[in-house]
């Protein structure tokens, strides 16, 4: 049977999917997380490096399978990701005509000839809703119109970070399929049986960079990544503590999380032995308060990007979707909700008994998207409108999430922008007193 490969370029990790493609939705065979090496803010900063952690990772897991691979699609996130709204449209002749494919595709073609631009490629083009003689639709196919309107969601990236990474697999004896917009790939879970109309803004806080993508019922609308990320927290840490292994602040985010937070516990500390004669002494207590710290600075970047965006996140935003290995750290759903009094939902993939348990966690939440958006792009034509939605008969092995179709076009107030941020900021400082 056919194999699908998925290959998460991460700067701190790399998450790799096999799944077998003759079932729909494509079955699971094998999934692993190994530490990266070589990568960094979706660069491929040393070659060779990144060459050898990238072979070993495939071949362990096509050992895992015992199907050779040839072709990985790559998750990949890069701080000058662009994201546009294109708007396009087809005269079809002063008489009606049956909507077919054909117009769908012309439809495209000028989507593609408005979003191109020197220095960058075309990674997404996912089309939104459509208006035939001015009426809105979002299935066209076999209904009549005289003219037909067209609203897509395009992502884009660097041509040298997409040309570089297809060498890089090249190099290996591998085949770069699709590049992937990470929080894209994430928005294939979000989606109910009764598609409410809850509008969302999902996160994916990375190693170096963390994304966004606003999904304003069903649709996407706007998204962006930002140059930072966990490695910023850790390094900050590292160097308040003078830890000069960053190894040992992971380790003690991974392991307690935001556990302490506001507790009385003053006498749980961890001894971090530097070196015979040193070691460091940290109440944990007061590390995770730094840790929220960290984290708030990282966030309010997040919600700045996506303000400049024209994202009303007071008012139009109904719930923060949190994916990646950042959104499983312990006690980070109530600290998030404390901060954006908000709900917070850590949306995370099928869960697969057979596999490792942390398959069933918002690690692979993207990889395992990206498994069912390749199966939509290869059937688009069959089914146009769902290019983004998720075919009905999926919806029971999904887990529990929304998404609908619109666009949002409301400018952000600036009255209201300041004051959010001041509720905020009032709310992180909150949490880290240590009053």
């Amino acid at each position: 049977m056919a194999r699908l490969g998925i290959l998460d370029l991460g700067s701190g990790y790399l998450k790799v999917v096999i799944a077998d493609n003759g079932e729909n939705p494509p079955t699971v065979i094998a999934a692993q997380q190994f530490r990266s090496k070589g990568i960094n803010k979706g660069v491929i900063v040393k070659n060779s490096l990144a060459r050898k952690v990238i072979k070993e990772a495939l071949k362990q897991m096509e050992n895992l399978d015992g199907d050779d691979i040839k072709t990985y699609h790559i998750l990949l996130s890069h701080p000058a990701t662009k994201v546009e709204n294109i708007k396009v449209n087809l005269q079809l002749g002063e008489n009606p005509v049956d909507i077919n494919e054909e117009h769908l595709t012309r439809l495209e073609k000028e989507v593609v000839t408005k979003a191109k631009e020197n220095g960058y490629e075309i990674i997404h083009i996912v089309p939104k809703f459509f208006y035939l003689d001015g009426e809105k639709y979002f299935e066209p196919l076999g209904l009549w119109a005289s003219r037909i309107e067209g609203e897509y969601f395009v992502v884009k990236i660097p041509s040298p970070v997409v040309k570089n990474t297809e060498r890089l697999l090249t190099s290996i004896g591998y085949k770069a399929g699709k590049i992937v917009f990470p929080p894209l790939a994430a928005a294939q879970f979000l989606l109910n049986e009764d598609e409410e109309e809850i509008n969302t803004l999902i996160i994916d806080i990375g190693y170096t960079t963390s994304s966004f993508l606003y999904i304003k019922e069903g649709s996407p609308t706007e998204g962006g990544v930002i140059g930072l990320g966990v490695k910023n927290i850790v390094e900050n840490l590292a160097k308040h503590y003078r830890i000069p292994s960053i190894k040992e602040i992971e380790r003690l985010i991974e392991e307690h999380g935001f556990e302490y937070l506001l507790t009385e516990s003053d006498e749980v500390t961890e001894t971090i032995k530097i070196r015979e004669d040193y070691q460091v002494v940290v109440k944990l207590s007061e590390f995770v308060q730094l840790f929220a710290e960290q984290l708030s600075t990282i966030l309010e970047s997040i919600l700045l990007e996506a303000y400049k965006k024209g994202i009303n996140l007071d008012k139009d935003v109904d719930t923060f979707t949190f994916v990646g290995g950042f959104a499983a750290i312990k006690g980070l759903k109530p600290l998030i909700e404390s901060i954006l009094e908000k709900e917070v939902i850590i949306a995370k993939p099928i869960s697969i008994d057979s596999l490792e348990p942390y398959i069933d966690s918002p690690i692979f939440t993207s990889a395992i998207g990206a498994l069912l958006l390749m199966e939509q792009m290869e059937d688009r034509l069959e089914s146009f409108s769902d290019y983004f939605g998720i075919p009905e008969d999926r919806e029971d092995n999904l887990t529990d999430v929304f998404v609908n179709r619109t666009i949002y076009e409301e400018p952000l107030e600036q009255e209201e922008k300041k004051g959010f941020f001041k509720r905020l900021i009032t709310s992180i400082k909150r949490l880290i007193s240590e009053d």
